[in-house]
């Protein structure tokens, strides 16, 4: 299985390498853990690109210390689920999105979050809401009882 290298995590626009070592290691770590090839959707983004793709102003991104990955033998969750036992992701961040991506970044602080798909994940009307600072987003009933589950799911997986 190939490593991944500074080539792989580059900006699509720019061209600029631009990766943190600590995240090039844990990349190549967790691709060892689960057995199977895992393909870079972005790494290092330019200003310009981080706009465009409608990415945060404060993004890990641009700093090089962020990869949105996936892998065709594993699901985003078994990927969240092998992050969490590589030490430099398990201090960091780790996102769950749609597209079938699994952020990853060695940011110096403990960060999770999922976003929900826009069909089949929707607010059901009549339920409250609750509001997670550290997001600064509204999370309905429906949303919390698939982050128990995926809590669950992952207390199961480490047993």
């Amino acid at each position: 299985m190939n490593q991944i290298t500074a080539a792989d995590l580059a900006c699509p626009c720019c061209h600029v390498q631009i990766a943190n070592p600590r995240l090039l290691a844990a990349i190549n770590q967790l691709q060892n853990t689960c057995g199977s090839k895992l393909e870079i959707n972005s790494g290092y983004r330019c200003h310009a690109h981080n706009a465009s793709v409608g990415g945060a102003p404060t993004s890990q991104h641009l700093l090089g210390m962020a990869a949105d990955i996936h892998s065709p033998a594993h699901t985003p969750l078994d990927l969240y689920l092998f992050a969490e036992q590589i030490p430099d992701f398990a201090r960091g961040g780790i996102g769950l999105y749609p597209q079938n991506l699994i952020h990853l970044d060695v940011r110096t602080y403990r960060a999770r979050w999922y976003r929900p798909m826009t069909s089949g994940w929707k607010h059901h009307p009549g339920q409250p809401r609750r509001w997670n600072r550290t997001q600064r987003t509204c999370t309905p009933p429906c949303a919390r009882a698939r982050k128990t589950r995926l809590q669950s799911l992952r207390r199961a997986h480490a047993t």
